[in-house]
């Protein structure tokens, strides 16, 4: 009975502690409160789950995104936002399982990341996820800002959304 009870709030528990995000596509809406949170990834593996906390609620941000190795994604969040985190990731297989009277997880990697501030509306770069060591590098990186240039930068233009801790 206790093992069905731990698991039953464990589910309702994540449903009402975070909140599905989406990274940006050329279908994405963007209302009067969203910025856009860029971050690149080298390494050896795709991170297929990303993880940020905050200092609002809900305090979890989930993306089920796939951030490829050498590449970059732009990621939606609100605005304005304190102590922006990334949190967790998963690269491979994840999830929950049951052993004894209690639930154990697997797959789910912590990250060592600094969080950044988002106080008003405009794009940030938070960093490059190396994937291998878990750790990410908050310097702003040209390469990779370049990618999101050549990727992003006329829907950028459409949304009327400029950098604002880096410049192009």
């Amino acid at each position: 009975m206790k093992k069905y009870f731990l698991i039953l709030f464990i589910i309702l528990f994540s449903g009402c502690a975070s909140i599905e995000y989406q990274s940006l596509d050329v279908k994405s809406k963007i209302n009067k409160d969203t910025s856009i949170l860029l971050i690149a990834a080298i390494g050896n593996r795709d991170a297929q789950y990303l993880q940020f906390i905050a200092n609002k609620f809900p305090p979890a941000m989930n993306y089920r995104e796939i951030l490829n190795t050498s590449d970059i994604i732009a990621l939606k969040v609100d605005t304005p936002m304190e102590s922006v985190d990334l949190h967790v990731i998963t690269t491979g297989q994840a999830g929950y399982i049951p052993i004894g009277s209690s639930v154990v997880s697997y797959g789910y990697k912590r990250i060592i990341a600094e969080p950044i501030d988002i106080p008003k509306k405009g794009i940030y770069f938070y960093g490059v996820l190396n994937t291998d060591s878990l750790i990410v590098n908050h310097k702003i990186n040209k390469k990779f800002i370049d990618i999101a240039k050549e990727k992003y930068g006329e829907y950028f233009e459409l949304l009327e959304l400029e950098p604002i801790n880096f410049k192009w």
